[in-house]
């Protein structure tokens, strides 16, 4: 037997008809909020332009905080970051939250720990990296995430802009996003 239901699109009901005999999941109680919903998102972007020559990695302009509701949740950050660099350059990108870096590939020797790479196009060009990283804070506490770069070989990383950032028509000055989802866990 099929009861149709519709859904609120304002204000997000479960909407029966009269003579429904109501709904029922698994153990006959309606979750509040089913596993894998997203609870909230928060936006950020920036056209801060920045640069280092630091080999390790530095914050960014970019950065956004989100408060969970529940201990369970976790985070997921996407963040799309655009960096400049010389075409001999080679540089890392990193995610942390509050001051723990996280999302970071093995160490070894003199080998940068990163969420990703990228490596320098020349004078006039930027690279846009893209992070995706579902973190588990288990804390209810604002959490700032910030996105971290660095630069390799003592050269110069830039953020938000090409290396010689001259004012012609061929220079871009791009902006970098941030999005940070709660995900909800529970059953």
């Amino acid at each position: 037997d099929t009861t149709r239901i519709t859904l609120s699109g304002v204000d997000g009901r479960v909407i029966l008809p009269n003579n429904s005999p109501g709904v029922q999941f698994g153990d006959g109680r309606i979750q509040q909020y089913a596993g894998g919903k997203i609870r909230q998102i928060i936006y950020t972007e920036t056209q801060t332009s920045d640069s280092t020559t630091s080999n390790s990695l530095v914050d960014t302009p970019l950065q956004a905080t989100i408060t969970p509701r529940d201990v369970t949740s976790k985070i997921h950050i996407i963040a799309a970051v655009s960096l400049g660099g010389a075409s001999t350059n080679a540089g890392a990108v990193g995610l942390r939250r509050g001051s723990t870096d996280i999302a970071l590939g093995t160490a070894g020797n003199n080998r940068v720990q990163a969420a990703a790479g990228f490596t320098g196009q020349g004078t006039n060009s930027v690279d846009n990296v893209t992070l995706q990283y579902m973190d588990s804070p288990t804390s209810t506490s604002a959490l700032t995430y910030k996105v971290t770069f660095e630069s390799s070989g003592g050269n110069t990383t830039y953020f938000n802009r090409t290396p010689n950032d001259s004012d012609t028509q061929e220079t871009i000055r791009p902006i970098s996003t941030m999005t940070l989802m709660e995900v909800v866990t529970g059953a």
